[in-house]
């Protein structure tokens, strides 16, 4: 029995001492079962140890946030007086982390055995924002607290900031919007933090200029890559296999891949449709529409219809065809729903925009067509490798972005405007060519773009024209072309 106590008391006094020992005490798989760090952990929590700022690229499922809430439960019980903020791009991540940490603190029987005086304080914050811990000081400053993109953080001194996912998809598209997430965190976020402050940023990657690479090769800050797979073979073979990344690759395609498993920086130059081109056609504050007059320019709306097969959604993309063969988007929708179902979302999108609605005619997706209301007016859609492939193919579709041609709707930090807009984007970005499979939301892109330029007369606008617009915001007021084109 006294040595059984021996060792149980040299194994909290080392819980105690080192976050390694203490994660491997309190770490629970999803079935509660007892589990240990990964060498990957591991390698995170030494990172943390031996460098006051840090920025760890780790890819998707390695469990980089649960580690860091285990982190933080330590940092709190060897010092109460400890000031943290966590703060991501998603206000519901720092939300459910300072949760977490809070769940452990009060009701984790293994916590209490390593820090015993670990309690909340008797009369304090306890909520998803913010927690204080029972301290030997008045200090009243949040032991932890959550903040999203943009909170203000005035007066606030911390002596832990956690980036969790401050660089996402959405804030990296365009360059207004790198650059405002990048001058919140530095100026905003960590110039107000004293210069012993760490920082650790977490991150998968995004972008070359995106703010968690600016930080990670700024002075001070270290490095750690944790890719899905190192020389072919699994960082952590423990949990992941090689099929399991293969998987994830044809699951997430190639640029949810390149971002969350292989963690590596698209080369723009090899898109098939630049970044840049896409950046360009965003224009700050143009709302997503919910209703149109079709009196005031004609609408499409093309339904690429899911196969079932992978991760196949069906979408719907409405467009408006403005003066001299401007294209305004109006709505993407993406939803996994059965046949019925699609013919409502389409009812709906017809009525809501009056518009020719344009539905493939291959294979199974025919039905649809044939079980359609009388009253829409459908047209037949055949793809084929000519049209496909051809000068007006999925190629097209990049030449009117090139040529900022097509106005997508985006907030005005120059993010996508929702979801379906973001669906939308990350299609195009993801479109590797005719050998490789259409994302769907790009396949109804083409489908409602093909069929404008068959239907409607679009006039191919000289050069000297597109030159007058140095950016996309007159999209708004689509009068101006027609009578610059009269001039």
């Amino acid at each position: 029995m006294d040595g059984f106590t021996t060792s149980l008391r040299r194994s909290l006094e080392r819980a105690r001492r080192d976050p390694v020992h203490f994660v491997d005490a309190t770490m629970r798989d999803e079935r509660g079962r007892r589990t240990c760090a990964w060498p990957a952990h591991r390698r995170m929590l030494r990172h943390w140890d031996e460098h006051p700022r840090t920025v760890v690229f780790a890819h998707a499922g390695l469990g980089k946030t649960a580690v860091m809430v285990r982190r933080l439960v330590h940092e709190i019980g060897t010092n109460p007086e400890i000031k943290i903020g966590y703060v991501s791009s998603v206000d519901s991540i720092p939300v459910q982390v300072v949760t977490a940490v809070a769940r452990m603190i009060k009701g984790d029987p293994r916590v209490h055995r390593v820090f015993p005086r670990l309690r909340p304080a008797e009369a304090g914050v306890w909520s998803g924002e913010a927690i204080l811990v029972d301290r030997t000081s008045n200090e009243i400053t949040p032991t932890l607290r959550a903040a999203g993109q943009g909170t203000t953080i005035e007066g606030q001194r911390w002596d832990v900031v956690v980036l969790d996912d401050v660089a996402s998809h959405a804030n990296t598209i365009t360059k207004h919007s790198r650059d405002k997430i990048t001058q919140w965190v530095s100026t905003s976020l960590l110039s107000r933090q004293s210069r012993t402050a760490r920082v650790h940023a977490l991150s998968n990657v995004h972008h070359k200029d995106d703010v968690v690479h600016v930080l990670a090769y700024q002075r001070g800050f270290a490095r750690l890559r944790l890719p899905a797979e190192t020389k072919g073979h699994p960082t952590v073979p423990e949990m992941f296999t090689t099929q399991w990344a293969a998987r994830q690759r044809t699951t997430l395609g190639s640029l949810g891949s390149a971002a969350m498993v292989d963690l590596v920086v698209l080369d723009d130059a090899k898109r098939r449709i630049k970044a840049a081109w896409v950046e360009q056609c965003m224009v700050r504050g143009l709302p997503v529409v919910e209703r149109w007059n079709p009196a005031d320019a004609p609408t499409i709306t093309a339904v690429d219809v899911a196969t079932g097969k992978g991760r196949d959604r069906t979408v719907l993309v409405t467009i408006a065809v403005l003066p001299a063969g401007f294209l305004r988007v109006l709505k993407v929708e993406s939803c996994d729903v059965t046949g019925p179902e699609i013919l409502e979302r389409v009812t709906k999108a017809w009525q809501a925009f009056g518009s020719l609605v344009v539905i493939e005619n291959n294979g199974a997706q025919s039905l649809l067509i044939d079980h359609a209301p009388p009253q829409l007016q459908v047209a037949r859609f055949t793809t084929t490798a000519k049209n496909r492939h051809g000068v007006t193919g999925l190629d097209h579709v990049g030449l009117q972005l090139e040529q900022r041609r097509i106005s997508i709707p985006a907030d005005h930090d120059g993010q996508p405007a929702d979801e379906g807009i973001a669906e939308l984007v990350r299609a195009c970005l993801e479109y590797a060519g005719p050998e490789t499979h259409t994302p769907d939301a790009l396949q109804a892109m083409w489908m409602a773009v093909h069929t404008a330029h068959e239907r409607f007369v679009v006039e191919e606008l000289p050069s000297w024209l597109l030159r007058q617009f140095e950016t996309p915001q007159w999209y708004v007021d689509e009068t101006n072309v027609a009578d610059m084109l009269a001039r």
